[in-house]
């Protein structure tokens, strides 16, 4: 490493620290209304109330042995003799069907907020 790219990381890193001091708090943090709420906060939930860990997961070798045999699967299907492809305007149409009743079924659900 050379004298100037010694300087020139001095200069940034001095450029650097001096710009973090000059960062200023906003007003609103002295007001009484913020301390209050920022220091009774009790949004966090309590660790002890966390599920016990899942011992019930795969391990890698069996999601790559699942992963093998769905892309063995894949690669092997056909489409069955007699069956005529749908076009590409089909296909829409029936999205769009699909879509009207997904929206139908929302508009029917009674969500309580």
């Amino acid at each position: 490493m050379n004298i100037k790219s010694k300087i020139f990381l001095l200069v940034l890193s001095g450029s650097i620290l001096s710009a973090c001091s000059t960062v200023k708090v906003p007003d609103f943090v002295n007001l009484p209304e913020f301390r209050e709420a920022s220091g009774s906060s009790s949004a966090y939930p309590d660790p002890a109330d966390a599920p016990p860990e899942a011992t019930n997961l795969r391990s890698a070798s069996a999601w790559d042995k699942a992963a093998s045999e769905l892309i063995s699967k894949r690669d092997n299907f056909e489409v069955p003799p007699g069956t005529d492809p749908l076009t590409d305007e089909e296909i829409q149409q029936q999205i769009n069907a699909l879509k009207s009743k997904v929206k139908e079924y929302k508009l029917d659900d009674p969500v309580e907020f």
